[in-house]
């Protein structure tokens, strides 16, 4: 599913009305909203054509006001590529797939950090954390991908 459709599914889960090409502004259902958000503080926007990032200005949660609509985390992120999925279970992931993962992770955490968000970044930089382990891992095990990610990074990269 694409960002776009993802960005409509949530939308439809929410009182919304749109701002700009890419943002809008809805009622939070996170539960700190004791009386419902009768002044909309939930700001939604598509960042990069590859993540949705939300912020409630009243300070909700992002797990939270995903959870009060039956959502999560994979909500904000377009779905992986088949070639990803034709691997069935068990299989290891290439070092590009997660060096894909880590950058649209960074993209989300640079709009947190902005937010002022901290517990939302740090979960964020544990995720970070997990996928430099599991780049490594994959690495060791698919060299030949690892070394197609390296090149693709640069020269800056170490």
């Amino acid at each position: 599913m694409s960002i776009q459709h993802k960005m409509n599914s949530l939308l439809s889960l929410l009182v919304h009305k749109k701002i700009g090409k890419n943002n809008w502004l809805a009622q939070c259902p996170c539960p700190i909203h004791k009386n419902k958000d009768r002044n909309p503080s939930l700001s939604l926007a598509i960042k990069n054509d590859s993540v949705i990032v939300l912020h409630c200005h009243a300070g909700g949660d992002p797990a939270d006001i995903l959870s009060a609509v039956g959502l999560d985390f994979d909500a904000l992120f377009p779905d992986r590529p088949a070639k990803v999925a034709d691997r069935g279970p068990g299989r290891c992931f290439y070092p590009t797939d997660v060096y894909e993962r880590m950058t649209e992770l960074f993209i989300l955490g640079t709009f947190i950090l902005k937010s002022g968000d901290r517990e939302a970044l740090l979960r964020v930089v544990e995720n970070l954390n997990e996928l430099n382990f599991a780049y490594h891992f994959t690495s060791s095990v698919h060299p030949g991908a690892a070394q197609e990610v390296e090149e693709s990074m640069g020269d800056d990269h170490e």
